[in-house]
């Protein structure tokens, strides 16, 4: 198969979307060769059959008026190269089926699109009469009624996500917590905090570090307000905001954690959520889309949407577990992304679906 890959950013160091940089060599491993359109291009080192065509966003000119050039340079891309790709892929913006979706069902040229989001924006629900195939990665993952919609799982890197040393070092008898992701009202930070705030009224010695930056210019006044909380609330010396960091070294900061915490209501199964797994990291969530693919800990593991009530009890109840306890259940949430969720797992699926 020859495939046109359509995605944001190819950006092995990318805090948010560096993770893709693997997906991309897994289908060029899959694939005779791959053309990837992307909107900005940073650092890659990808193999021979693949080709990086940027729209230009990394120059810094993408001003509004400026994206009619940004949407005519990808028409012309998809028109240039309509010789050395047979199927299309689109990860995760329906925007660019919608773009060039007429122009492949003219050509023949299958396409698939990846959407992993609770949210259904109009654009999705338009892009799906184009496309041939909607991946995603539980069945929460995409809202969308449409028998189009196949579930493949999340794509992790596991070799770069797995324990390289012995886990469990609390210091000082200080429980670490860690959360990753963008700082957006999506991901309910606000629920964290106030769960935090009962567990130092309860006297628990913890650390909260929140790893991430805002998503959007204007979500500053988010963050700034949490900090403001946290001020608030009495635990400056708990929780720390450290901002974003490439995604070559979460996996280090996870390893020196000891519960990953999530509070975030996108309903999709993040990323982030999944690489803790990997990482053989206890996961407490209130994510929909992470109750599908537990097992026999969704009553330790799982709490209400908002609660942060329930969210302060499941802490201690992880905190009087044993570290031997929690390591258990971290090997078996391994195990899990291993049968279901890896990169290798995910291009396969997704390759086999064309049937070209």
């Amino acid at each position: 198969m020859k495939l046109l890959l359509i995605t944001e950013k190819v950006d092995r160091r990318d805090p948010v979307l560096g993770f893709f940089h693997r997906w991309v060599e897994a289908f060029a491993a899959a694939c005779e060769s791959v053309t990837v359109v992307c909107l900005e291009a940073g650092e890659y080192h990808l193999p021979e059959n693949v080709r990086i065509f940027s729209l230009g966003k990394e120059k810094r000119n993408f001003q509004f008026l400026k994206r009619a050039r940004y949407s005519l340079r990808f028409l012309k891309l998809v028109w240039w190269e309509r010789h050395n790709y047979n199927a299309v892929f689109v990860h995760m913006n329906p925007v660019y089926a919608l773009l060039g979706g007429i122009f492949w069902r003219l050509w023949r040229k299958p396409i698939g699109l990846w959407y992993a989001h609770g949210y259904v924006p109009v654009s999705l629900r338009l892009a799906e009469k184009l496309t041939d195939i909607i991946f995603t990665s539980t069945k929460g993952g995409c809202r969308l009624r449409s028998r189009k919609i196949r579930v493949v799982g999340q794509g992790i890197d596991t070799e770069k996500f797995k324990v390289q040393s012995s886990k469990f070092k609390s210091e000082n008898g200080i429980f670490r917590m860690v959360t990753v992701g963008r700082i957006s009202p999506s991901k309910d930070y606000e629920t964290l905090i106030r769960a935090c705030a009962i567990l130092k009224g309860r006297g628990v010695s913890f650390k909260l570090t929140a790893i991430g930056g805002i998503g959007m210019p204007e979500q500053q006044s988010y963050l700034d307000a949490l900090r403001r909380e946290v001020v608030k609330q009495g635990l400056s010396s708990e929780i720390s905001f450290v901002g974003p960091m490439q995604n070559d070294a979460i996996a280090a900061r996870l390893e020196e954690a000891d519960l990953f915490a999530s509070a975030s209501r996108t309903g999709s199964l993040d990323k982030t959520l999944v690489e803790a797994m990997a990482m053989e990291l206890p996961v407490i969530a209130s994510n929909d889309a992470f109750a599908e693919i537990l097992s026999r800990h969704k009553d330790m593991l799982l709490y209400a949407e908002g609660d942060f009530r329930e969210l302060a009890a499941k802490i201690e109840e992880l905190i009087e577990l044993s570290p031997q306890e929690r390591e258990k259940i971290g090997k078996e949430l391994r195990e899990i992304i291993l049968r279901g969720h890896t990169v290798s797992s995910l291009v396969a699926k997704i390759v086999s679906a064309y049937s070209l």
